[in-house]
This record gives structure tokens, sequence and C-alpha cells, in this order.
């Protein structure tokens, strides 16, 4: 039987600091929470370059815990545009 996880992404930009960074967390498929991780850049990305790492870093996290069937979810419709 397949145990399904959805890693949720999102990006984060700090103006004032000049920073960035990402969150990711991981939910089983009953909605429990598994994991997560964040993630601080030092400096300032592009808001679309931040999505695309905060996707990226979530796909990656994922395989590092092992995980094998997931749905990626995150706010960027360009980011998932691109991912489908």
């Amino acid at each position: 039987m397949r145990q399904w996880f959805k890693i949720n992404f999102d990006g984060g930009l700090d103006n004032q600091s000049k920073s960035s960074g990402v969150g990711i967390i991981i939910r089983d498929e009953f909605g429990i929470f598994r994991a997560a991780r964040a993630i601080h850049y030092g400096n300032l990305m592009s808001p679309v370059v931040i999505e695309a790492l905060a996707a990226r870093d979530g796909l990656l996290f994922g395989r590092e815990v092992g995980l094998r069937y997931i749905q990626l979810e995150g706010d960027s419709q360009q980011i998932i545009n691109l991912i489908q």
C-alpha cells in the first residue's frame, strides 16, 4: 500500500533586512505533521527565484526523509505551472 505525503512550500522576502528564505512542511495523507524545515538565504532574491528554490528544497527534503509518493503544494501559480 502506498503512503502519500503532502509537501507544502513557500518562499519569503524581507526587504528591510535584504534577506530571503523558505519554509517547508510535510504532512501524511491524514494531515498529520511529520517534518518541517526552514532555510535562510542571506541575500535578497526575486519572488519567482525564491519560490522556485522553495519548491526545489521541498522536493530535496522529501527525498532526504525517504518519501516516494508526494503531492507538492505552493502558492506560486507560476512555479506550479512550470512543474506541471
